[in-house]
């Protein structure tokens, strides 16, 4: 990279910084330390970043990087006594995609509740894709239930982002609230924030979070793998109904038998390909095909 596009990309870190737009930010900054790791100046922007997360373990251990890399530290010092409140909510709806990537968000929203200390509620709204449309918590229909029915949830609470509210959830509307909400407001962008109620309504991933781990917190020092699997043991807990079904089709069709398990696309991903029908009658020969050979 030349020196003036190294010079104009830390321009536009530090902008997305000072913007608020943290998942950005931290993007940008990790894919510079993996192209240029001696660069006291990316050190910099990584303690600034986690700085105004209140990560301050990361904080110092890029501060320390970049002062050995013969960065002058900075002199404003931050305020590193913040208490972190035990207990305020982490709302996590559905973001309205796929079964698994929604759940795959449920489990980053885990790891965001438990690193900032707050109490989980899981629920799916109308707008989710797997919603019967009866204003109850979809979550429920597939898991047991991740914290308190939200009507249950402290009416006066002061919420973040903004567009969030109580009347916001008892009108079921998540999507338009979803679309409504400032940029860089979700994800590692809620790690700092102090309000009472704070929503995660827009995908974040365990390794999203991961690199923010903390020495107070359950997956520091693992693996994103590790951490993911922890979660999963955690807090999918599938409903005794469904965990029944599973059973009996692998007792009625797939014990003692030479299986494959393929996944077949639909719903959503016929919005990106045209021809979604015809690739899937393709699998049927595919997979006799394997099997036959195996």
């Amino acid at each position: 990279m030349s020196p003036q596009a190294s010079a104009d990309l830390h321009g536009e870190i530090a902008k997305a910084i000072r913007g608020n737009n943290f998942q950005r930010a931290d993007i940008a900054i990790r894919s510079l330390l993996q192209r240029e790791p001696e660069s006291a100046e990316a050190h910099l922007l990584l303690a600034e970043l986690a700085a105004r997360l209140e990560r301050w373990h990361v904080h110092a251990n890029a501060l320390k990087s970049a002062t050995s890399l013969g960065a002058v530290p900075p002199a404003k010092s931050h305020d590193q006594q913040f208490q972190r409140s035990q207990t305020g909510h982490l709302l996590v709806c559905e973001w309205g995609h796929g079964f698994w990537s929604d759940v795959a968000h449920v489990l980053g929203s885990m790891l965001l509740a438990e690193m900032t200390r707050r109490t989980p509620v899981v629920h799916w709204s109308n707008a989710s894709l797997f919603s019967p449309g009866d204003n109850e918590n979809a979550w429920n229909l597939y898991f047991e239930p991740i914290g308190p029915n939200i009507q249950l949830l402290p009416p006066e609470a002061e919420f973040f982002p903004s567009p969030w509210s109580n009347e916001a959830l008892n009108s079921q509307a998540f999507c338009q609230v979803r679309l409504d909400r400032p940029g860089g407001s979700y994800g590692i962008g809620l790690l700092p924030r102090h309000e009472q109620m704070v929503v995660s309504d827009t995908y974040v991933g365990v390794p999203d979070l991961w690199p923010w781990l903390e020495p107070g917190d359950v997956d520091f020092g693992t693996s994103p793998v590790e951490a993911k699997r922890r979660l999963a043991r955690k807090y999918l807990r599938f409903r005794p109904h469904l965990v029944a079904a599973v059973d009996s089709i692998w007792s009625q069709h797939m014990a003692g038998r030479r299986w494959l398990a393929v996944h077949i696309r639909g719903s959503d991903k016929g919005v990106e390909l045209d021809n979604l029908e015809e690739v899937n009658n393709l699998y049927p020969k595919i997979m006799d095909d394997w099997i036959i050979k195996k």
